[in-house]
């Protein structure tokens, strides 16, 4: 494998464990984790958009991984945006 699978896999990683942080933030009521998870979520899947739209940058078995991941992405774009979390954490 190449470097770049390597550093872009330390990178999902590390995200990962950033996005689980604020969820559990967002779990426990924390408007400020809510708002860092809308903002992140969203950077993260226009990142990903990039990543996998640049010819020869990632193999195939990782663009079509992380082009799975940023649909699961917007999925969870779609939930924090939604009308129910943004009243619970509107105002503040």
């Amino acid at each position: 494998m190449s470097d770049t699978v390597w550093v872009r896999g330390v990178i999902v990683a590390v995200s990962s464990l950033v996005m689980f942080a604020f969820v559990v933030g967002v779990s426990r009521g924390r408007r400020r984790a809510y708002l860092r998870l809308r903002i992140v979520s969203g950077v993260m899947v226009v990142a990903i958009a990039v990543l996998v739209s640049l010819p020869g940058f990632l193999p195939a078995w990782m663009r079509v991984e992380q082009g799975v991941c940023g649909v699961l992405l917007v999925g969870v774009i779609a939930i924090l945006n939604g009308g129910y979390l943004r009243s619970v954490f509107a105002g503040g």
